[in-house]
């Protein structure tokens, strides 16, 4: 007895107990033995430090072969993103910055730039995303020196020392 391949097939993804994240993919699989590689279009964000739970499985597809439909996955991220990361510093007429937020959704952030008598330079706000953000800010009007950079959201704030040098 042969099964009828499965032409378009629903599956489902769960981080840590959250809501599913549900998507219908149109690949054709053969009723036995065949695979398929499949990307979610809305990935979970595994990016921080900690274990993670996550469940893939399939639902509403009418098949035969239930017993198959599901993957328990625990991974433990061990790395540690810096909050805040200055690319190259000492910097010369442009000031490269990374920040990493676990916020939920876009927030907006303030970036100032400080000299050593405290006096506001550079005030700048950015929309950032969750993850993985990346700012340039213009120096080239800046005399070489130190300075202070503040970067700041809702709930987070940090200050480093940066230095501009000549070209």
């Amino acid at each position: 007895e042969s099964l009828e391949p499965i032409h378009g097939f629903n599956l489902a993804y769960s981080l840590n107990g959250g809501p599913p994240v549900r998507q219908h993919f149109s690949e054709t699989l053969a009723s036995f033995g065949d695979s398929v590689m499949a990307e979610f279009d809305v990935y979970a964000n595994m990016s921080r430090y900690g274990v993670y739970d996550l469940v893939i499985y399939s639902y509403n597809n009418n098949d035969e072969c239930l017993a198959n439909d599901t993957l328990r996955i625990n991974i433990e991220n061990i790395s540690i993103d810096e909050p805040l990361l200055v690319k190259g510093n000492p910097f010369t007429e442009k000031l490269v910055i990374e920040i990493n937020t676990e916020a939920e959704s876009d927030v907006r952030a303030r970036i100032s730039l400080f000299d050593p008598q405290g006096r506001k330079l550079i005030d700048i706000e950015e929309n950032i995303h969750p993850g993985t953000n990346e700012i340039t800010i213009s120096t080239d009007k800046l005399l070489p020196g130190v300075y202070y950079l503040k970067a700041e959201y809702p709930g987070w704030s940090k200050t480093v020392a940066v230095i501009k040098v000549r070209r």
